[in-house]
């Protein structure tokens, strides 16, 4: 969880599978269960943290294909997703959801999610 002021919480529990847990930076969360390693979540923030200057959509992006590219998950890749709000950021203001896009099911998830913010960013200008 990451409050609108930064602070961030998670609990992964004493049941997950080997690995899990998270790591944190400064406004960012990252938590994963059934993960390779360690390496995945530390792979995800750094990517995330150095993108700095890039929109948030295109940091999240990053460090997921980061992370994926670190191990991943240890049962493989099927799905990503993106979800990233603003006030009154949807189409025509109606809604809060600035960028919302599903890949369910994709031999390539990440690589998938990268070409549909693109499509996103080109229907935007």
């Amino acid at each position: 969880m990451l409050s609108a002021d930064g602070t961030v919480a998670s609990y992964t529990g004493p049941a997950c599978v080997s690995w899990a847990g998270d790591i944190s930076g400064h406004g960012v969360i990252c938590t994963g269960n059934t993960l390779v390693s360690e390496a995945t979540l530390n792979s995800c923030l750094a990517r995330y943290e150095a993108g700095s200057g890039d929109t948030l959509a295109r940091r999240l992006v990053a460090g997921l294909e980061a992370a994926q590219a670190a191990g991943g998950d240890r049962n493989g890749q099927q799905s990503a997703s993106l979800l990233v709000v603003s006030k009154d950021g949807g189409y025509g203001g109606y809604t809060d959801r600035l960028v919302d896009l599903r890949v369910d099911d994709h031999v390539t998830p990440i690589a998938e999610l990268w070409r549909l913010l693109q499509v996103w960013k080109a229907s935007r200008q």
